[in-house]
């Protein structure tokens, strides 16, 4: 929800889009904290202060996803 605005299909910015699995995996390497979205994401990363609400939460709650294997749920 945070991302989608930004990160849509109509213009996504950096040419980066967040409305599917497959383009979230773009920035994923599942099991590696290096993952450019764990990176973007952590607390001084240039996409961190995009995350509303608790920001240090959603921050680590991406990086164990991501550290998790980047399951798709549904």
């Amino acid at each position: 929800s945070d991302c989608v605005p930004s990160h849509g299909a109509r213009s996504p910015a950096g040419r980066y889009s967040m409305t599917t699995y497959a383009g979230v995996m773009a920035a994923v390497a599942p099991g590696n904290a290096s993952s450019a979205l764990v990176i973007v994401t952590q607390a001084g990363g240039v996409m961190h202060s995009f995350l509303s609400g608790d920001q240090a939460g959603k921050a680590a709650m991406i990086r164990t996803w991501v550290m998790n294997g980047a399951p798709q749920s549904r």
